[in-house]
């Protein structure tokens, strides 16, 4: 693959993580906007990942379907916490390392200059959009011949997956297929996985 084709692969890729980020966002972004289902499916087919294409259409599928129940599910699951979307609920019980995981990243998005706005660092939404951010920085790195930067990028990325996100992503996912009464809810964790996959 040729710097130019990988440096659109990782915009593609940094687009598929921020638009799943916008799936998260409160306050209600399930079922989602058809904007939003019309370029994440651009971008996957672009990709090539059939996995999360079929992921995004069963999503689609199951918002159709009792969209009241859909909206207090929201509410249940994301907003009074039952399955929350923050990295440190994830720890191990008794665990003293919720101050150290958050020091961790949050020292990731400084080194990078991401901040986020409302939400604690830890939220996945925020990092997500964290590694879609990296995605595009090295991309440009890879385009302006900035061999280094690139791969300090490409190391960063790699990193903050393999000590964050693939800790926890995988049982986050599983509770939250466990705990939703919503079908909407167990495709939104198919596609957040099946995206993951494509790194």
């Amino acid at each position: 693959m040729n710097t130019v084709q990988e440096a659109e692969r990782l915009i593609l890729l940094g687009k598929a993580y921020g638009l799943c980020a916008r799936l998260l966002a409160p306050p209600a972004p399930l079922p989602p906007q058809a904007g939003l289902v019309r370029e994440l499916r651009t971008v996957l087919r672009r990709l090539g990942n059939e996995r999360a294409l079929a992921a995004l259409q069963n999503l689609v599928d199951a918002c159709q379907q009792d969209p009241e129940r859909l909206q207090g599910e929201y509410t249940r699951l994301f907003l009074q916490n039952r399955v929350p979307p923050y990295e440190t609920s994830y720890l191990p019980k008794g665990s003293q390392g919720s101050m150290r995981e958050l020091a961790d990243i949050a020292g990731f998005y400084r080194a990078f200059g991401f901040r986020t706005h409302g939400e604690k660092p830890d939220h996945l939404g925020a990092e997500l959009e964290f590694v879609a951010l990296l995605c595009i920085k090295e991309a440009y790195a890879r385009l302006a011949g900035d061999g280094e930067g690139a791969q300090t990028c490409a190391e960063a990325r790699r990193k903050f997956w393999l000590e964050h996100l693939e800790v926890w992503l995988p049982p986050y996912s599983h509770r939250l297929v466990a705990e939703a009464y919503h079908p909407a809810f167990a495709a939104l964790a198919s596609l957040l996985q099946a995206v993951a996959m494509g790194k």
